[in-house]
């Protein structure tokens, strides 16, 4: 019997923590299992190039006996772990992030579990996150027992992932090591080797792993898909060999195995290839390999798994079956021989909208078999009334999916209620001549929620609510005693949930629409930028001195507009994170912004729920700039409620009503954008402005409270990247501007600023700096070189050259969250079209030497677009949202 030193090993990799190993280590060092005595701290250090050793020999001069400090060349994780394995002398192991912790008793139940029950190999902890989020790991359904052991025969679905969260016993580890190869699933692919041994695995929910979600970091899944290794490696080398090893093994894919993997499949098979990562072969051999891979995972597990909704488990059906699945429509729906319940796929109800006392219910519902179209409301009385039909997801880009052949698409479906007539409805499905109650879902734009079934729709005399029991809507007559009632049910279930906060935000917003008559106006552009059509339009209210209202402009006090707009609007500012605009935005009668993202018309982020009721504004979008492509998917009746939608050019406006947006065709005006009446060419520089739009690949995750994207390491690897670099670099170009007394301005994409700093700098080229008055810039420049970006539209409104420079035209919509739409750069476009640097430069040369001046055909074409060139925007916008009041 072999003697260990200590009781447990903890081994921990470092890499660039300088900012975390110190609380990592004093996690370890504050364990009530006595750390002098019983622990053993192993860091080794990956070659990291930040001041990580001398915290980590600061630790080894003070703890000698228990810290083992190795220094590597940098090889990756899986490879310090491999190599600290050498040094074990404890008798359980744990591997530890160095940005993480443990809670103080986690190691002592963890030894007690191991000495009750010598028979297992490994222990398994909860995981919660902390810092960026606040929340348990989405597998924590396997703690909700308590402490305890675990047959994985039996409960198949308790798969681990992590081995940061584990411990090990030092002997199952003989002969076992982390793949080097691998960059994601290693640990899954080492644990379930140990699994192997026994599949009896310890459970403790008692004491947990936290896990730090770093601020500034992406999710791993979203950097993951931008790396070749992501495709090719993990499927084969993780989730192929544990197949394999299982029926070497046991004879056959145990169900352990095939949960485990389709629970990697899910992000895999619902998520696009990013474009550009692989070659047209390699994209071809990764849709193999995932179909390989779903042949093996059983029909029963494919129902049975609880992460996905019906919908994609019959993607996942009809992909294993390569378009070929044997759909039977009976009170089950049938794939083959697997039953998923019927009653289960719901009715999504996207939005409600209410104008007086009618209610319109916006939903959308599988099309399997034609059965959307046989979709009834069932009142009272027992009376069937179809609801119709509206085309949605025409281009199936809203289905993320990874092949989108074997996708179930969905119909739009809606249907207007007067609640007049109304005293109660649901929702049927007529089947071989049966009606069978249908159950719904509700989506965050519907103002009705089954997370707080107390809110309630209110219309001009009626409230309508859900009662989530019976699966019904009632409506009730808006009475006093029916609105006390109603609120009490509201007070109540907050009080009981001990949203103390929520309960006083709402009641205190109920007193002061109470009190205060006037109407509120809430204007915005970016949370964090200003200087758009929101802040032209809100200069044009100040002037106009509307007394009658309320009017009050957002920005977050973290922007570097913040200072500027406290001096111009001084009481009519609003802090993005205050309470006081939380308190107005509950009373606001309208919402005015240049942009459409949920954080304009929602500021209250997963408590929307118990608030959403209270939304009784109109949104007014401004644009943030002309819609020349389809953006439908995005942006459409079913996400967004969007009650005047302002537009430049009846081509504009056209498009709008012609794709699948579904907005009612009176509520979108053709005014012009607000911030061209400030638009003129008094100020002309010799500036080429260099404008391009962002990438949906490359970008990186939006932190809600700033509005800022974060830092992305990759960034500088992208084709995007090294483009621009190169051509704001350009020794012919920049040789030629300085020449001709021109400078450059580099402006790219708010989302992509952060970036700025990866960008070569020389003497010819400024950078945006973060305080940017766009319309100063377009006033400015001389001529405009931009990509894909509606800025152009700004631009040729003062007549100035544009140059369109698309060096990734034939791929650019693939990653993008819209379609091509009505305008073609060739045939509609304002400028030239060019495809490569040397083509650009060229032209860019052209334009200078002929004084800036627009060619006749592209001042043709610009004088055609637009309906009104005068500087009354701001005053038409006015207008139309006045005589929505009117409507």
């Amino acid at each position: 019997m072999t003697k260990y030193k200590y009781k447990i090993s903890v081994i921990v990799p470092i890499y660039n923590v300088e900012n975390y190993l110190s609380e990592t280590i004093e996690s370890v060092i504050h364990q009530t299992i006595g750390f002098k005595k019983n622990i053993q701290l192993i860091l080794i250090n990956d070659g990291s190039p930040d001041d990580s050793e001398t915290i980590c020999l600061k630790y080894k001069n003070k703890y000698p006996n228990n810290i083992v400090y190795v220094k590597q060349k940098n090889s990756g994780v899986s490879a310090a772990r491999n190599h600290a394995l050498d040094y074990v002398e404890g008798e359980y192991v744990n591997f530890l992030d160095s940005d993480d912790k443990w809670d103080r008793d986690a190691f002592k139940k963890g030894y007690k579990m191991f000495v009750k029950h010598p028979e297992i190999n490994l222990i398994c902890y909860r995981i919660k996150n902390f810092e960026a989020q606040n929340n348990y790991h989405v597998l924590d359904y396997k703690f909700q027992n308590g402490d305890r052991l675990v047959d994985l025969n039996d409960e198949y679905t308790y798969v681990q992932l992590s081995s940061c969260s584990t411990l090990i016993r030092a002997t199952a580890l003989k002969n076992k090591k982390f793949n080097t190869t691998l960059k994601m699933a290693e640990d899954a692919r080492l644990l379930t080797e140990i699994v192997f041994d026994n599949m009896k695995v310890g459970i403790i929910s008692s004491s947990k792993y936290n896990y730090r979600r770093r601020k500034e970091h992406t999710s791993a899944i979203q950097s993951s898909t931008k790396k070749k290794t992501w495709y090719l490696d993990t499927p084969t080398l993780c989730h192929q060999y544990l197949f394999d090893l299982s029926k070497q093994k046991f004879g056959h894919i145990i169900p352990y195995v095939q949960y485990l993997v389709l629970y990697d499949l899910q992000w895999r098979l619902f998520i696009p290839i990013t474009p550009n990562i692989l070659t047209k072969q390699e994209e071809t051999k990764y849709l193999k390999i995932l179909g390989k891979l779903l042949k093996n995972i059983d029909d029963e597990i494919i129902k049975d798994f609880h992460f996905i909704q019906d919908d994609r488990k019959l993607y996942l059906l009809n992909y294993k079956y390569k378009g070929k699945a044997k759909i039977q429509l009976d009170q089950d729906l049938i794939i083959k021989n697997c039953a998923l319940d019927f009653n289960q796929i719901k009715l999504l109800i996207n939005n409600t909208i209410i104008k007086k006392n009618e209610l319109s219910i916006y939903c959308s519902m599988l099309n399997v078999h034609d059965i959307y179209s046989k979709i009834y409301i069932v009142d009272e009385k027992g009376s069937k009334h179809l609801l119709k039909e509206y085309e949605l997801d025409r281009t199936n880009k809203n289905f993320r999916y990874v092949n989108k052949k074997y996708v179930f698409t969905k119909k739009g479906l809606v249907y207007k209620i007067d609640l007049n007539k109304y005293k109660k409805f649901s929702f049927a499905i007529l089947y071989k001549k049966q009606f069978i109650p249908l159950n719904v879902g509700f989506n965050f734009q519907s103002k009705i929620t089954k997370k707080f079934a107390s809110v309630y729709l209110r219309a001009k005399n009626y409230y309508v609510k859900y009662n989530k029991k019976n699966n019904y809507f009632y409506v009730q007559k808006k009475t006093t005693k029916n609105t006390i009632k109603n609120e009490l049910s509201c007070i109540y279930n907050l009080l009981r949930k001990r949203k103390w906060k929520i309960l006083f935000l709402r009641e205190l917003a109920n007193l002061y629409h109470f009190i205060f008559k006037k109407e509120i106006w809430i204007v915005s552009d970016r949370l964090n930028i200003a200087s758009d059509n929101g802040e032209a339009f809100f200069d044009f209210l100040i002037k106009k001195n509307c007394k009658s209202r309320k009017c009050y402009f957002l920005i977050s006090k973290t922007s570097n507009d913040y200072k500027r707009l406290k001096e111009k609007y001084r009481k009519h500012l609003l802090s993005v994170s205050s309470f006081k605009y939380k308190l107005l935005f509950l009373n606001s009668s309208k919402i005015i912004s240049a942009h459409a993202d949920e954080y304009v018309t929602n500021p209250f982020s997963k408590d929307r729920s118990f608030l959403c009721d209270l939304f009784q504004f109109q949104f007014v979008f401004l644009q943030h700039g002309i819609i020349m492509n389809d953006l439908s998917t995005w942006l459409n009746i079913n996400n967004k409620t969007i009650d005047l939608f302002i537009t430049s050019s009846e081509k504009e406006r056209q498009s709008i009503i012609d794709y699948k947006y579904n907005f009612d065709k009176k509520n979108i005006v053709v005014t012009g954008l607000a911030r061209y009446d400030y638009l003129n060419n008094k100020k002309q520089e010799k500036v080429v402005l260099i404008m391009p739009t962002w990438r949906k690949s490359i970008a990186s995750k939006i932190d809600l409270k700033t509005g800022n994207c974060m830092y992305n390491e990759e960034f500088k690897n992208t084709d995007y990247f090294k483009f621009y670099n190169a051509l704001i670099n350009n020794k012919k170009l920049i040789t030629y501007v300085k020449t001709k007394g021109y400078k450059i301005r580099f402006i790219p994409h708010n989302n992509i600023l952060q970036q700025l700093s990866d960008f070569t700098k020389n003497d010819q080229v400024e950078f945006a700096d973060g305080t940017v008055i766009y319309r100063e810039e377009f006033n400015r420049c001389s001529l405009l070189v931009t990509d894909y970006s509606s800025v152009f539209f700004d631009v040729s409104y003062l007549k100035k050259p544009i140059i369109y420079c698309q060096f990734d035209h034939t791929t650019f919509f693939e990653g993008q969250i819209y379609d091509k739409g009505y305008f073609d750069y060739i045939k509609d476009g304002f400028g030239p079209v060019c495809y490569d640097i040397d083509k650009t430069v060229d032209q860019i040369i052209k334009y200078i030497d002929q004084k800036c001046v627009v060619e006749k055909k592209y001042l043709q074409r610009i004088e055609a677009f637009y309906k009104y060139t005068d500087k009354n925007n701001c005053k038409r916008i006015y207008n139309a949202i006045k005589n929505l009041d009117k409507k």
